[in-house]
């Protein structure tokens, strides 16, 4: 690595570099300590260990090893003038990192995307055969081994070289590659069309539902029960209230009956746990959307400089978001903080064992 031809470079960006560095700092301890809490409040809290939280587990993991491992090298990168074949081994390992943790981030969005479709759209039948635990397993862990495998595989070709990019003084590529350009614009492509499409769909089908409970409750008289089983069996209503705050679906044994009063609370959980998917979505987007426009303009990449904060810092907005909008997130959150874990709604196993009798 020759840092010496980059020296003029280096002094004038330095200060550019100090503030990304402090920036990514922050970013680093917020997400530590935030999706530790979210992988915590799982492990801690039975009623947050479903199937679907499955996905939310493997997102917090992959944005932990990213603010813990992934961040603090690429700060050296930005601050400190280091060479020798450690740190070569180690930019180039990070670099890996990099780029297998966005891409198992973006999966788990539209994995997480098409179970809220099917949960909210589809049978029970259709969503307990699709969403099991072998499945679950064989989904998750195939995300993570493919990204790995096909990352990996790309450096002994010599189509990509990861390592320490003198442009951006940054653990990324060592030059630019229109390989990983695609990638990532077919990645980042697919999964707005994938997750756009979910929750459209999402939306269309609770509205056309709270209007059907709406022209219910308004009717001229109270339909009898029979009516109601009716009315959940041709109008698909069944699909969205029999759904627990966690995203379970609840026993069918009982025909729900719309108009009634105590229904209404768990129509709005779940539309507002669907909102909080739809803005955890959104915000990382959002994050992404610079770096997917230097990436897809060739010969920007020091304009991207920066782009690269908005890019980690989805790393520590999921958390802020289910402390701010989940509600079992929330308030296991506020029992971790004020250490009342003997507050904690259905505690696991291993907790409720260590809480005094």
């Amino acid at each position: 690595m020759n840092i010496s031809s980059t020296s003029t470079y280096e002094d004038e960006n330095f200060g550019e570099r100090v503030s990304m560095a402090v920036l990514l700092c922050i970013i680093s301890f917020l997400g530590i300590v935030g999706n530790t809490l979210t992988i915590f409040s799982v492990i801690a809290c039975r009623r947050l260990q479903t199937l679907p939280n499955a996905f939310v587990v493997s997102l917090s993991l992959s944005d932990f090893l990213n603010c813990s491992i992934n961040i603090p090298v690429q700060v050296t990168a930005l601050t400190q003038k280091v060479d020798g074949t450690i740190f070569n081994f180690v930019c180039m390992s990070s670099a890996i990192l990099n780029y297998l943790l966005i891409t198992c981030s973006v999966s788990m969005l539209d994995l997480i995307a098409i179970n809220r479709y099917i949960l909210v759209t589809k049978s029970h039948r259709i969503y307990t055969f699709l969403y099991n635990k072998r499945n679950m397993v064989v989904t998750i862990g195939g995300v993570w081994f493919s990204s790995a495998a096909v990352l990996i595989a790309l450096g002994p070709t010599g189509v990509v070289l990861y390592g320490y990019s003198n442009e951006l003084s940054l653990c990324q590529l060592k030059e630019e590659s229109r390989v990983i350009d695609v990638i990532c614009g077919l990645l980042f492509s697919g999964s707005f069309i994938i997750v756009s499409s979910c929750y459209i769909k999402i939306y269309i089908h609770v509205r056309k539902h709270l209007r059907q409970v709406a022209h219910i409750r308004l009717g001229p008289g109270r339909p009898t029960p029979s009516t109601s089983a009716q009315t959940n069996s041709s109008g698909n209503i069944s699909n969205i209230i029999p759904v627990d705050t966690t995203g379970n679906r609840l026993g069918e044994t009982a025909t729900p009956r719309p108009y009634e009063k105590e229904d209404s609370p768990v129509d709005e959980t779940e539309n507002r746990i669907t909102m909080n998917m739809i803005i955890i979505v959104v915000c990382f987007f959002l994050c992404i959307l610079p770096t997917l426009v230097i990436v897809l303009l060739p010969g920007t990449q020091n304009a991207g400089l920066f782009t690269v904060v908005f890019l980690y810092s989805a790393s520590c907005c999921n958390p802020i978001i289910y402390a701010w909008k989940h509600p079992v997130f929330r308030k296991v959150f506020k029992c971790i903080f004020k250490r009342r874990w003997a507050e904690i709604e259905e505690p696991s196993p291993w907790l409720r064992a260590m809480l005094p009798r």
